[in-house]
């Protein structure tokens, strides 16, 4: 349940407590970090009430990103070129198909993640790791058996 967030909410009157399961698509955006948090502690000592919270977060949860899919393409074709000239040492072919390699699975994440009828995002940025990493099978087998 990596994409579901589970908030227990107590009333001041009431003797129960409200539980409520916040769930996204696909996408796990850490630029709203901030702003949650500081929701979260506005209700805690209850200068805000759980009802007018909780469309603060809708709010939140609906609100565009901050960069468009063209933006983060590009940034991804960029550090992706930059870590395969500096960091692997790479040639400039190199670095042109490492750019586009992660641009690609940059538009697979943000596009074909939401439309899970056609691709399974999940699936194919697994199947290209395991190949990768040695151990990822292992781990992935250990943590299927807990």
């Amino acid at each position: 349940m990596p994409n579901i967030v589970i908030v227990s909410l107590r009333l001041r009157n009431d003797v129960g407590s409200r539980t409520f399961f916040l769930r996204l698509k696909g996408r796990i955006a850490l630029s709203p970090l901030q702003k949650v948090h500081a929701i979260y502690r506005n209700v805690v000592p209850g200068n805000l009430a759980p009802g007018p919270a909780t469309h603060a977060l809708k709010r939140l949860m609906q609100a565009p990103p901050i960069y468009s899919p063209r933006t983060r393409c590009f940034l991804a074709f960029l550090s992706a070129s930059i870590l395969c000239g500096l960091s692997f040492g790479g040639s400039l072919l190199d670095m042109w198909v490492s750019g586009a390699c992660a641009c690609v699975l940059q538009y697979l994440g943000l596009d074909a993640a939401n439309k899970r009828d056609f691709f399974c995002y999940n699936a194919i940025s697994s199947a290209g790791v395991v190949v990768i990493l040695p151990g990822f099978t292992v781990l992935i087998g250990a943590l299927e058996l807990m």
